[in-house]
């Protein structure tokens, strides 16, 4: 990686920021860690990054009123929503689109995606998208979204193993149930 990019990593699952925290260092990026909304507008506000990965849902103060907090202070600061239940927030997560750089993954993480975001390929999305990095992940991504096709087909292979990954393991807890 030529240019090191700097991101702030946010989720109250301390083992979760641990783990993307280690991902992206090894993958050559300057990352900043936070456990709650407060503590990661405390780190932005000391440590501005080009990049926050956030969940949504913490305690205390939630990523879209943490992010919020940040853009008073940099409003071009890219955000990769994180959560479980992003479905819920597709309203908000759309909304913040039409004005700022975001995207949304779906928990569990498939962190070929998250890299893919992450890395200068969206820089080559073409210029009529208007510098937006938009809804990249399931369940939003739409045909009609402009961004680069290698792109896309890396999010959809991401997502695609992961769900594979689901369906493995849930079927060796279901056989192991029916053993007992």
């Amino acid at each position: 990686m030529e240019d090191q990019h700097s991101v702030l990593v946010v989720d109250d699952d301390e083992n979760l920021a641990d783990t993307l925290s280690l991902l992206l260092r090894a993958r050559g990026y300057e990352v900043f860690t936070a456990f709650d909304g407060f503590q990661g507008y405390a780190e932005y506000f000391n440590h501005p990054t080009e990049f926050v990965v956030t969940d949504i849902q913490m305690p205390a103060m939630d990523g879209f009123e943490m992010m919020r907090c940040i853009r008073s202070i940099n409003p071009k600061v890219k955000t990769i929503y994180v959560s479980g239940a992003l479905e819920r927030f597709e309203k908000e997560v759309e909304c913040e689109g039409h004005q700022f750089d975001v995207a949304g993954l779906l928990k569990p993480i498939a962190t070929t995606a998250l890299l893919a975001l992450l890395s200068t390929e969206f820089d080559k999305a073409p210029a009529s998208y208007g510098g937006r990095l938009g809804r990249l992940s399931n369940p939003w991504l739409r045909s009609d979204k402009r961004i680069s096709e290698k792109l896309r087909a890396v999010i959809i292979d991401s997502d695609r193993k992961v769900q594979q990954s689901n369906n493995i393991g849930s079927n060796k807890i279901g056989r192991l149930y029916e053993k007992i």
